[in-house]
């Protein structure tokens, strides 16, 4: 399903409105609806009838096409028009028009086209159902409308919203299987179906909190199993405001049934606090995302289940609503496989208050969070359509901006890892400044809070952090109140404000250039500035040597092969260090004036670049090499050292040995040397992808062509596969072992160099070290699944480990059941 309403008849335009083709019932101030001109069908009626007798006279001219495509152009501008009625139904409107008067001539609107469209109008409704979710409520009360005139209808409704979700679990697709059971909801509530119907759903979803209660199975299997339950508990949570009144008056028996059933889970359930984005200190409290909301829904019980932000369209209309046919609900045993997994559990993030957001901390701060998250989520390739939706659609009396800011921010830190890629939110957030003036100053207000936080968030999320306010600074001209962060100008060099913004004005220079973000920061904030980007001028070696040097730039520039120049490379004399050096700096300076150049030297001469590259300890060598020709620029250094990974000129484990080399330790501090540890885990991993992929082809291949003959081309080629992949699978290994055992070598070592030094071992460097490594636990936990335990074992018994150390390792291995 395409995730945008269609736009050609009525989809969300442009300037903030809606825009939809001619209907009898027109929009007034982006909402509500009113009589027109036409009632019912009426308002396709200006159709021409052509008949045997009056034909048009094109019609005899082109065998009939201009007629034939005239109704095609009608058909399509009724189903449009068909479609911008669902979409708008329910908007905000200044209109003195009530949305439940509206609902009735919606409803009797759609009535006649039933017969002719009624695919058409079931696809749209599902699809407005879903991706407009924040209006069920009023989709639900409309299929109870027609209900009441068209039975049929309300039956087909039903069993399609059995069948879609019965399909959702099985994709196990957890947020269809929510805003669908929200949809049982409100046909529960507009009379459609009976109370009993929401409680079949719940009870097909309720396995997943018994199975979660075997304490036989094994930890990983029974964290799985938890997260399952975990999701049971959430549906629940996210579903249960809508129809919750009607439930309590109608079968408080069942009610009180499931409550006790999540009472239960919650009972058993571990609070996580593992991702936590902001650490424990007096004004952060941790607390888990489910569990929190659990102690809404029982304020609302207590409070009558009057939630505010929860439509009510169907209560205003229960003397007609309760006049329909009510249908079964069918359910049929639902299944799904033991290799489900669902996302685990967050925390709760908070950066503003009840007196910003205007919105208690109850369930309706919940929900309201709910409808942003799923608004993203379907919206977000549409971003400007996305950004006026979340600051008009929402259902809350409040001005929304203070919440809509916290949520996406909360998306955009959400550990393990953010639901979409951060340019997404990064795209977001502009458009919301720019749409509106009252969304730039609470942003600053979120961006304040979380600088003066810096010292106790997660640094991962300090690392997302300083890329999203170098994007958002390169989108507004590098505008900023810097004078604000003058006092911290006359920090210590290793404080974390310090090093934040070294890290986002290099990230600056990265998207745009050196003289620009300079000229357009204050003067005194020069300082922070990354050198400016160049490489190394100095050919590296003896006069003789850089003569030679130059001799091999100037073969590279007369494109001779690889075999030419390492001949030539044989005849000259000079110790082997010293040809590598001659044949990286060749490499680095013809691809120094743009990635493209560089790419097109690895082309033509990585196999010389092999050549001399021989073994691990040359690899280590050669990236050295590199990193010295690219000091001024940390960006040219990452991408050189990933362009020499892709062409296998050096690897992932000489990048391991280099990372943690002791010239490199000081390092720590600084963002980039990550982002290549990244780079070079992600390649391995990558490769080992690509390997089973085409090692799976070739598998099948040879039984689809029953070959036998393990000698043939497409056997060689199997064995080949195969040996490569055993290859990677131990590189694989090797990696994740040198990564860890490495991480707690040099943190163990910190804390015993500063202790006797009698200095305080919990610094910036160490922060950024252990936050790293907990960062690389939670990234990598299911590729390194059956490699944790064997590791946890041979730290637990290696000498001159600190146990400080082993604990935080720890906390790396509780990853792997998030």
């Amino acid at each position: 399903m395409d995730a945008r309403p269609h736009r050609g008849g009525g989809g969300y335009h442009g300037g903030g409105g809606y825009r939809g083709g001619r209907s009898g019932y027109h929009h007034h101030g982006g909402g509500g609806y009113r009589e027109g001109g036409h009632r019912g069908r009426d308002y396709h009626s200006d159709a021409r009838d052509y008949s045997d007798g009056h034909m048009h006279k094109d019609f005899r001219r082109d065998g009939g096409r201009s007629l034939k495509r005239q109704r095609c152009d009608e058909r399509e501008d009724i189903e449009n028009r068909l479609n911008s009625l669902l979409i708008r139904i329910g908007d905000k409107s200044q209109s003195t028009h009530t949305l439940e008067s509206n609902l009735q001539g919606l409803a009797d609107a759609l009535e006649g086209d039933v017969t002719n469209h009624r695919t058409q109008i079931l696809q749209m409704l599902f699809q407005c159902v879903m991706q407009l979710s924040l209006k069920t409520p009023v989709y639900g009360t409309l299929v109870g409308l027609m209900n009441v005139k068209n039975t049929d209808f309300g039956n087909e409704v039903v069993l399609r919203t059995a069948t879609e979700l019965e399909k959702a679990y099985l994709q196990s697709d957890v947020k269809a299987i929510k805003l669908l059971t929200r949809f049982v909801g409100e046909l529960v509530n507009a009379c459609v179906i009976h109370p009993v119907a929401i409680f079949s759903v719940y009870d097909q979803l309720q396995p997943l909190v018994t199975a979660a209660i075997d304490e036989e199975k094994d930890e990983r299997t029974r964290a799985e199993a938890r997260q399952r339950a975990d999701v049971f508990a959430y549906i629940v949570l996210a579903t249960l405001p809508f129809v919750a009144p009607e439930l309590a008056a109608k079968t408080p028996d069942e009610l009180g049934r499931l409550l006790d059933t999540l009472a239960l889970h919650f009972s058993r359930r571990r609070s996580q606090t593992a991702l936590s984005v902001l650490a424990v200190n007096e004004k952060d409290e941790v607390v888990d995302y489910l569990d929190k909301t659990w102690a809404q829904l029982l304020q609302l019980r207590d409070e009558g289940w009057q939630a505010l932000s929860v439509l009510k369209p169907s209560s205003a209309l229960s003397s007609i609503l309760t006049q329909a046919t009510r249908h079964e609900f069918p359910v049929s045993a639902w299944s799904a496989g033991p290799s489900v997994k669902y996302e685990g559990p967050h925390l709760v993030f908070r950066l503003f208050d009840e007196s910003k957001t205007g919105v208690k901390d109850t369930i309706d701060r919940f929900l309201l969070e709910e409808h942003i998250v799923d608004l993203i989520h379907f919206f977000r390739s549409d971003h400007k359509t996305c950004a006026k939706l979340l600051l008009t659609a929402l259902p809350t009396r409040a001005n929304p901006e203070y919440l809509v800011v916290e949520t996406i921010l909360a998306q955009l830190f959400l550990l393990p890892k953010s639901p979409f890629r951060p340019i997404c939110y990064n795209v977001l957030l502009a458009d919301l400044c720019r749409m509106t003036l009252t969304v730039p100053p609470i942003l600053a207000q979120a961006v304040e809070v979380l600088f003066e936080r810096l010292e106790t968030m997660d640094i991962e999320c300090v690392d997302r952090f300083a890329e999203w306010f170098a994007y958002h600074l390169s989108s507004f001209d590098y505008g900023w109140e810097w004078n604000k962060w003058e006092s911290i100008l006359s920090l210590d060099a290793e404080k974390p404000q310090v090093l934040f913004l070294k890290d986002v004005l290099d990230r600056c220079v990265r998207l745009s250039y050196w003289e620009r973000v300079s000229r357009s920061i204050p003067e005194s904030f020069g300082a922070l500035m990354p050198p400016k980007p160049a490489p190394a001028t100095t050919t590296p070696g003896t006069v003789e040597e850089q003569n030679d040097c130059g001799a091999m730039v100037k073969r590279m520039r007369e494109k001779q092969t690889s075999d030419q120049i390492f001949q030539w490379l044989r005849e000259i004399q000079g110790t082997h260090d010293a040809k590598l050096a001659m044949v990286l700096h060749a490499l680095l300076l013809l691809g120094s004036k743009s990635f493209s150049h560089l790419l097109n030297a690895l082309d033509r001469y990585h196999e010389l670049a092999r050549a001399v590259i021989n073994n691990e300890a040359r690899r280590v060598q050669a990236i050295n090499a590199i990193a010295q020709f690219w000091n001024l620029s940390k960006f040219n250094l990452i991408i050189a050292l990933d362009k020499f990974m892709t062409y296998r000129v050096i690897d992932s484990l000489a990048i391991i040995q280099w990372v943690f080399s002791p010239a490199m330790l000081p390092e720590f501090v600084h963002g980039y040397v990550w982002e290549i540890l990244r780079n070079a885990i992600d390649k391995t991993i990558g490769r080992s992808q690509i390997l089973e992929t085409e090692l799976s082809a070739c598998n099948r291949a040879l039984v689809d062509k029953g070959i036998t003959d393990m000698e043939g081309s497409d056997a060689v080629k199997f064995r080949q596969t195969r040996d490569a992949l055993e290859l990677v699978r131990r590189e694989h290994k090797q990696l994740f072992f040198g990564v860890f055992q490495r991480f707690c070598m040099v943190l163990s070592n910190h804390l015993a160099t500063c202790e006797a030094r009698g200095a305080n071992p919990l610094d910036s460097w160490y922060r950024s070290a252990a936050g790293h490594m907990k960062e690389m636990g939670r990234r990598y936990n299911r590729d390194m699944e059956g490699l944790l335990d064997s590791l946890e074992e041979t730290l637990q018994t290696a000498d001159l480990l600190d146990q400080r150390v082993i604990q935080q390792f720890k906390l790396v291995a509780q990853c792997r059941y998030h």
